[in-house]
């Protein structure tokens, strides 16, 4: 028997596929098992809509309170020091003053996976510390049980329900006898293969894709989905990483199933596949990339700081020295002192770039290699995507520190520049420069969704492949014929 049946043309191979996909739709969907996933992951993306919603509130409430603090704070500092109209600048730039991360555009459909996705941050010294943030596992129970949010649910329960759903695609006709049956008419492996994949992918977008379609929604009509274009391409391009994401665990259930001979050593070998690619690749990947690009502790570079502040009080000593021989010991004022302490600042900030320049390329080259070595694990990729659009992940987060980091080097200086066009009274809180996060909010890159979407459609493509060959070495032969 050829893999395909030449006399029939290629409308009538699909016509049979689809065939064999309606009948297995409609026998899983009216079946007990089918029903009852369904209404267990109804009330799951019920539970994790919620979730989302209520955290991205709170943090929203965070802020804004967060906001208001600092306000207080300065207007408290402004009249603790009347008599120093700067002191209350310097303050707000050195430590006190804490600067909240508004909640991302789609914050409430992912939690993120990066090993530091923070809240909210404040200078110290001239040098950010992260004083809180998210701490969540890459590993999707990590995720799940950190926050439970929509992607953390797909993730883990999403793809175990999948494998429910399509572990005796195959394997179940192979221990009734009926599979022979099957290719005593006109079929080839190729259509039957494309049937059942066709049939259990659409049983896993009904019960699976479309309620967490209909969770999407309710998050975007209730606000918590920025209502922009880049919102709703946000919200999008989740739906479509989700749907990538249960697609290959489908092709990975059909595979497994072609290859076993029973549907309990089919779910076995499934659940040790979820296990390896789910749980314990993102972990040996994170490592691995960590190993391959080690960064300094945030505590030793903070503790080159009061040597860095020294060498450079050592040069602002010299030229105020310099400054006194030049006019007659008087002591620099006004304007020449601000010009001076300016330089003293701008030589600080340069010392402490030279330190931290290795640092922040090494963190960038570990999140390239992560982002590479993601292409192992499934999950992963899925991971980091979905973290991506929802704008939790690492590489927002470091921005914002970022962006903290020259906020407070704008307070530092801008009295001075102030003093130095020969404004000298008291700022009021609506002077002060507005802080302004910068790429931390940046618009969603398309190119590299896109790249996460075809890296599980590669591997999905893999899986069908390894099905196809597994399956042309089963005999179909009916037993005594």
């Amino acid at each position: 028997m050829t893999d395909f049946y030449t006399s029939a043309s290629s409308q009538a191979h699909l016509n049979l596929a689809i065939t064999i996909a309606s009948r297995v739709l409609k026998t899983t969907l009216t079946g007990w098992r089918g029903r009852l996933i369904t209404i267990f992951w109804i009330v799951l993306v019920a539970l994790a809509t919620w979730s989302g919603a209520t955290a991205c509130k709170a943090e929203w409430q965070a802020y804004d309170a967060g906001e208001a603090a600092v306000i207080v704070a300065f207007s408290d500092w402004r009249a603790a020091y009347g008599s120093d109209p700067w002191r209350p600048v310097d303050l707000a730039a050195e430590h006190p003053i804490v600067r909240h991360l508004p909640p991302a555009p789609g914050r409430a459909l992912a939690a993120g996976v990066s090993d530091a996705v923070g809240t909210w941050a404040a200078p110290a010294n001239y040098h950010q510390r992260e004083l809180e943030g998210r701490k969540g596992e890459l590993t999707p129970l990590g995720i799940l049980f950190g926050t439970l949010d929509l992607a953390g649910l797909v993730g883990v329960a999403g793809a175990l329900l999948t494998i429910a759903l399509g572990f005796d695609g195959i394997s179940a006709e192979k221990e009734r006898g009926t599979l022979a049956l099957h290719f005593a008419n006109p079929l080839g492996r190729g259509t039957f293969l494309l049937g059942k994949l066709l049939g259990v992918f659409a049983v896993v977008c009904c019960t699976l894709w479309l309620p967490l379609l209909l969770g999407v929604t309710v998050l975007g009509a209730t606000g918590n989905i920025a209502a922009s274009w880049d919102g709703l391409t946000r919200a999008v391009l989740f739906m479509l990483i989700g749907l990538a994401y249960l697609m290959f665990w489908t092709t990975a259930s059909i595979a497994v199933s072609a290859m076993a001979r029973s549907s309990a050593a089919s779910v076995v070998a499934l659940a040790s596949l979820w296990l390896v690619v789910a749980l314990a690749a993102p972990k040996v990947i994170a490592a691995e990339a960590a190993s391959r690009h080690p960064v300094t502790a945030s505590a030793l570079l903070e503790e080159k700081i009061p040597a860095l502040r020294a060498q450079s009080l050592v040069n602002y000593r010299k030229k105020v020295t310099a400054y006194k021989n030049g006019h007659l010991g008087a002591t620099p004022k006004g304007v020449d002192a601000a010009r001076l302490r300016l330089a003293y600042y701008d030589e600080f900030f340069a010392r402490i770039d030279h330190v931290t320049a290795i640092d922040k390329t090494i963190r960038v080259a570990r999140e390239h290699s992560l982002q590479t070595l993601a292409a192992l694990s499934p999950t992963l990729v899925y991971q980091l995507a979905t973290a991506e659009l929802a704008g939790t992940d690492g590489a927002r987060h470091r921005a914002f520190i970022d962006a903290v980091d020259a906020y407070a080097r704008e307070l530092r200086r801008w009295p001075e520049q102030r003093l130095i066009t020969g404004i000298d009274t008291r700022p009021t809180w609506n002077e002060l420069p507005p802080f302004n996060p910068g790429n931390a909010y940046a618009k969603t890159d398309l190119n590299r969704a896109f790249r996460h979407i075809g890296i599980l459609l590669v591997l999905c493509a893999l899986a069908m492949l390894a099905a196809w060959l597994a399956f042309l070495r089963y005999d179909l032969r009916l037993q005594g014929a």
